[in-house]
Parts: C-alpha cells; sequence; structure tokens
C-alpha cells in the first residue's frame, strides 16, 4: 500500500506505521465477527478492509467493487503479486 500510494494517490495516510494500525488492523478487528461465506466491500478503494479480511479468511470470498480504474488496477496487481485466489476486483 505505502509503495503504490505515491503513485496512485491511495490514502491520505503517508506514514507506513500509521497504515498498518489505521488500515491494516482496523480492517481485521472484525474478522471474527463476520458470518458467511461470501462478501462485497462497497467503495473498497485501495481494497479496505477487503484485501486484510482476505488474507485472515482465506475460505471466504470477497468482490472488492470500486467505481475508479486505477484502484481496480492496483487491487489486481495486489490479487497478482500476493497470489490472493479469494477475491475479485471489480470496477463498476
Amino acid at each position: 500500500l505505502h509503495k503504490w500510494n505515491k503513485a496512485y494517490n491511495l490514502t491520505s495516510v503517508r506514514d507506513p506505521n500509521e497504515m498498518l494500525v489505521r488500515h491494516i488492523l482496523d480492517s481485521i478487528v472484525v474478522a471474527p465477527y463476520l458470518q458467511g461465506e461470501r462478501f462485497i466491500d462497497v467503495g473498497t478503494g485501495p481494497g479496505l478492509p477487503g484485501i486484510p479480511l482476505s488474507i485472515v479468511r482465506p475460505e471466504a470470498h470477497f468482490t472488492l467493487l470500486d467505481s475508479l480504474g486505477k484502484r481496480v488496477r492496483f487491487l489486481r496487481q495486489v490479487q497478482h503479486e500476493l497470489k490472493l485466489e479469494n477475491i475479485e476486483p471489480v470496477q463498476s
């Protein structure tokens, strides 16, 4: 997120440590309370909370929906680099 944020302006948070707390940890804290196997993250932006949740819940499927092509391209790159088979980035 930090690396791509410079080129794509994905979040206003610039400090990597603050990104960890405000984006990653804040995303996964809800994981124990999620029920079901399919989720949609509407307006996902840089994949928050969808990507962190897909990592801690690999048995679940996450559709990551955003209107901006640059964000969806970022999501597809993350999907490829992290080999995430349980996410589906969608632009709409």
